[in-house]
């Protein structure tokens, strides 16, 4: 079966629980999930040209890179202009998608 890699640019549920909800959360118990730390343009970039990478070196087809998530902005994961990064990760995803 073929392997998809999924790249995203972060996430973070936390901005629309309440604060009534018990910390530390019940693994996997709704609001709760992953939170993605970290996230700068160049490290989307990197996580990008690896999944290229390794689709390059991988015969399977299609070849498909999932983007998670063009518009999450509650969530912190979108691939949208912002007022703290400007085009950067627009800028990391050309970049890295364009590189030699």
């Amino acid at each position: 079966m073929p392997y998809w890699p999924v790249v995203t640019h972060g996430w973070d549920v936390t901005p629309r629980n309440h604060p009534y909800e018990p910390w530390p959360p019940v693994r996997w118990a709704w609001p709760w999930g992953h939170i993605v730390t970290g996230n700068t343009p160049e490290r989307f970039g990197q996580l990008v040209y690896a999944a290229r990478q390794f689709m390059q070196s991988h015969s399977h087809k299609p070849k498909v890179m999932v983007l998670n998530a063009w518009n999450e902005w509650t969530e912190g994961s979108m691939l949208l202009p912002t007022k703290d990064e400007g085009y950067g990760v627009l800028k990391a995803l050309k970049a890295a998608l364009t590189a030699k």
